[in-house]
């Protein structure tokens, strides 16, 4: 079982998986670790041309005047690559260690915790060429990174909760990847990685529809993460507070729900 004390007393094991993950994330690639940056790039610039040109959507300016829609999107398009890339990865952990699972008795939740890391070490680079960006630009945004590191905690640990939840579907319904392609891609367009927040809370009246768009922990650390990097303004209290306390649920569900089914793991597959 996959108690707290199991996975602390694992911490060598951990770092070997995560280890491995960042080796074989682009070992047969020409490129290597630069292609966890030419994926952002690109949507950096679809979305640019659509949404800043096509459909004119035009954020408020940033701190010291700072007007870039590359870089204002990049906040968002980064902070969400973290979360769904992981949760993706973490869905088919257990499935395509299946060798591993079957013959080696260990807690198996490091499996998900190991792809959640490693694609925190890929994300964190990228994050790096952003605050690159800035500085380029003329912002210093030195003081803020502690508040874009109390978002990124909390959203490691809401993540971490989404991928053992999908792990253990996946195990069980494995058609569960296909459908999460689907919810992912709504989930995206929820969250405001390309339009600004406020456009959305200003052009839909439906009080449930607004309430229901607020509930989404990934709206608030998409606004956290922005407000620090390209506004350098504080959040609210209460949105800290929301993304954390969700955050914490998810993973305790997650925990709770993975350690219910682990046992019967080897078998099912």
């Amino acid at each position: 079982m996959s108690t707290v004390p199991n996975l602390v007393a694992s911490r060598e094991l951990f770092s070997n998986l995560v280890q491995r993950e960042l080796r074989s994330k682009f070992k047969t690639t020409a490129l290597g670790w630069l292609w966890s940056l030419a994926n952002p790039i690109a949507q950096v610039v679809i979305f640019t041309i659509v949404v800043k040109f096509i459909f004119k959507v035009e954020p408020a300016q940033g701190a010291g005047g700072l007007n870039s829609f590359p870089v204002w999107v990049l906040c968002g398009i980064i902070t969400w690559n973290y979360f769904t890339t992981a949760a993706t990865m973490s869905m088919i952990s257990l499935t395509g260690n299946a060798n591993l699972v079957q013959k080696a008795a260990f807690p198996r939740a490091l499996l998900i915790g190991a792809v959640t890391a490693a694609q925190g070490v890929t994300s964190l680079i990228e994050f790096g060429v952003l605050l690159v960006l800035l500085l380029i630009l003329g912002v210093v945004p030195f003081l803020w990174i502690p508040l874009v590191l109390v978002a990124l905690v909390a959203l490691v640990c809401f993540t971490t909760g989404v991928g053992l939840l999908l792990s253990i579907a996946n195990v069980y319904f494995r058609d569960t990847a296909h459908l999460m392609g689907i919810v992912f891609q709504l989930w995206f367009y929820a969250t405001p990685v390309i339009y600004p927040y406020e456009h959305l809370t200003q052009v839909v009246d439906n009080e449930w529809l607004l309430a229901a768009y607020q509930a989404n922990p990934m709206v608030h650390v998409v606004n956290i993460v922005r407000d620090a990097l390209y506004y350098h303004r504080l959040p609210s209290l209460g949105s800290v507070a929301y993304v954390y306390a969700a955050a914490l649920g998810v993973l305790a569900l997650g925990y709770a729900v993975f350690r219910r089914f682990e046992p019967r793991l080897a078998e099912e597959m």
